[in-house]
């Protein structure tokens, strides 16, 4: 049951008034001694046990690396809006895009209604399903 997993003590623990109690991990007292396993197996069927030393917040700068080694492998337009996600996520303001004229912003707006319409039937011709169009995009609309 829920209460056995200490969900309803998680619960109460996240809902508290108290920062402090906020973040703490939620365990079942009444649960006896139990021995540690992860859920995962071998490949010759075993289990694996829990590896200890690994915290939250050590997975976290691990991913941290593994993004910031895969982000050098990424284009420039990719590696722009991963650079502006991250400053979102520290909180920084969005960087304002360059202000382009109106006669150039329609050009490059059918251009790029013209890549999605046919980005669209491309995965519909690859075998998947034929969405429906995009409307609302225009302000004619």
């Amino acid at each position: 049951s829920g209460n056995r997993l200490g969900v309803s003590r998680a619960r109460k623990l996240f809902m508290n008034t108290r920062v402090d109690k906020v973040h703490e991990v939620a365990v079942n007292e009444r649960a006896g001694p139990k021995e540690r396993f992860s859920g995962a197996y071998a490949a010759d069927g075993s289990e694996l046990g829990v590896v200890e030393g690994i915290t939250g917040k050590s997975l976290n700068d691990m991913r941290r690396e593994v993004q910031l080694e895969a982000a050098k492998g990424l284009n420039k337009w990719d590696r722009k809006a991963l650079e502006a996600k991250r400053l979102q996520q520290l909180g920084a303001k969005a960087e304002k895009g360059i202000r382009i004229p109106a006669t150039i912003g329609v050009g490059m707006w059918r251009a790029n209604e013209k890549r999605e319409e046919q980005k669209r039937l491309e995965q519909f011709e690859a075998g998947g399903r034929l969405e429906k169009k995009k409307r609302g995009l225009r302000k004619a609309d």
